[in-house]
């Protein structure tokens, strides 16, 4: 079971409107016919909370339908495109065992980087976690691993394993690329990754041609870790595959571009220990202040224990090293999950587990008008108190992920999934 704070599709991209950036790659017809043609299957009269493109394979894809909370279930449905036209295939649905002729993986739940996998996979972590935290990105790794600045890329960084020394592999564990593309999605972050992967393909087929060899992903997929969402695109590398994701942290902001090459076990003995380091990686991940500013008034004080991204249903706030926290909130419209509103808080440090602050910048002053006293507290279990104007809200952060199980299934930050 998803833990409370996969609450983020709500609330991805909610600070778009702070800048003018736009998505580098143009919103497609063909992205918003798949979610049409599934949406097409539902009963008029449903409230539907919102709509995922949730997997993508060969010629196939996976919608998934979000209704209210407390009305039924989440319903799949699968769809194939003949002929550049986007139809049904079965749905929508919660199982599908009588369909037949569907690609491998098109059901694939396994995902090492969320959930139970991804808390096995920090469970087995056997140094201690390092932090990278500069002007353009910040994450954790295991403290061995080396951190480099990628020459290729502006702003991009390198995360580079220990080096194996035998065969059947010599060369670093792992290496990871990080590197703020310095774009805001201008859309929902399956609806641009989908984009994103046709504009890519269509790049591959230029080189190669059409039907060329690696010029189709062997798949791709959206989800959320514990405090982003992310669209995956895998493509064939022989003995491996190159994975990139594309990031962004709840509270909204720029994307971030993870590229990495995963092995089998077979032909990398340490890739057990790349998929942990590659969890905690993505589970920490976030843009830094130089990616996406927020205006010119700094707080003061140290923001380590505060800093990140936090999150619960329809509200989420990025709090950054130099004392601001980017506030974003959602409301339903129908269909669609719309933005409500975006605010810049300034913090001062209190103690060591509150600071205060106060509203700098808002959209929506129904919410949280400028000059309103805010306090943010940290309790146990990765959560966060966000306090203003008499309002409550409990926000989960990254460490909620490794919160006890009890816990995580009441879930105190809300129930999406």
């Amino acid at each position: 079971m998803r833990s409370s704070i996969l609450v983020l599709a709500i609330i991805v991209a909610l600070v778009a409107g702070w800048h003018a950036t736009s998505g580098l790659y143009a919103q497609s017809d063909d992205a918003e016919a798949l979610v049409a043609t599934a949406l097409a299957r539902v009963a008029p009269d449903l409230p539907i909370e919102h709509v995922e493109i949730e997997r993508i394979v060969g010629d196939y894809a996976v919608v998934r339908i979000y209704p209210r909370p407390g009305l039924t279930d989440p319903a799949a449905v699968i769809l194939r495109r003949t002929d550049g036209t986007w139809q049904v295939v079965a749905g929508p649905g919660t199982a599908f065992p009588d369909v037949a002729g569907l690609p491998d993986g098109l059901f694939d739940a396994t995902n090492p980087y969320i959930d139970d996998d991804a808390r096995a996979n920090l469970a087995r972590l056997a140094v201690r976690r390092g932090t990278f935290d500069r002007d353009t990105v910040g994450f954790q790794y295991p403290e061995l691993d080396m951190i480099e600045r990628d020459e290729t890329a502006t702003n991009a960084v390198r995360v580079v394993g220990p080096r194996l020394t035998q065969p059947p592999f010599i060369g670093p564990a792992y290496e990871f690329d990080v590197a703020p593309i310095g774009l805001i999605p201008d859309r929902p972050l399956d609806r641009w990754g989908f984009d994103r992967m046709r504009e890519e393909i269509a790049q591959r087929e230029a080189t190669n041609g059409v039907g060329g060899p690696n010029t189709q992903p062997l798949g791709a997929r959206y989800f959320h870790t514990e405090t982003s969402a992310v669209f995956q695109i895998d493509w064939f590398a022989g003995d491996s595959t190159i994975r990139e994701f594309f990031v962004v942290a709840v509270g909204g902001g720029p994307v971030i571009q993870v590229t990495a090459r995963v092995y089998p076990v077979q032909n990398n003995p340490a890739a057990p220990a790349a998929e942990t380091a590659l969890t905690l990686l993505l589970q920490t991940l976030r843009a830094g202040p130089a990616a996406q500013p927020t205006g010119d008034t700094e707080g003061t004080g140290d923001y380590a224990a505060f800093a990140g991204a936090w999150a619960r249903t329809g509200v989420g706030l990025v709090i950054d090293a130099r004392g601001e926290a980017r506030v974003g909130w959602r409301r339903n419209d129908g269909a669609t999950m719309t933005q409500e509103g975006t605010a810049t808080v300034t913090l001062q440090r209190l103690s060591e587990r509150t600071v205060m602050g106060v509203v700098l910048a808002s959209s929506d002053e129904r919410f949280l008008p400028v000059g309103m006293a805010v306090s943010l507290s940290l309790l146990p279990d990765g959560m966060l108190l966000f306090a203003r104007g008499g309002a409550t809200d409990l926000l989960c952060g990254a460490d909620f992920l490794m919160a006890p199980e009890s816990l995580r299934n009441a879930y105190p930050c809300g129930y999406w999934r």
